[in-house]
């Protein structure tokens, strides 16, 4: 079995993405407004992403005990 790639996470201490976050991170130049819209959009999409992800993991595991 092939050895686990590690990565380092950007956000260890797992702190919310904030407008001030996202400009640090980013080379966006945005207004005030426009910042804490994308932080909206990334968290929804980040919500979504984990929804997605969980429902395929129940999917699989579903799937593995049907087979048994």
């Amino acid at each position: 079995m092939p050895a686990k790639k590690k990565f380092e996470l950007i956000n260890p201490k797992h702190e919310s993405l904030t407008v001030e976050k996202l400009r640090e991170l980013t080379c966006w130049k945005l207004s005030d407004e426009q910042a804490e819209e994308a932080v909206v959009s990334i968290r929804k999409y980040a919500r979504i992403l984990f929804e997605v992800a969980n429902r395929q993991k129940q999917l699989i595991e579903s799937k593995g005990k049907s087979d048994l």
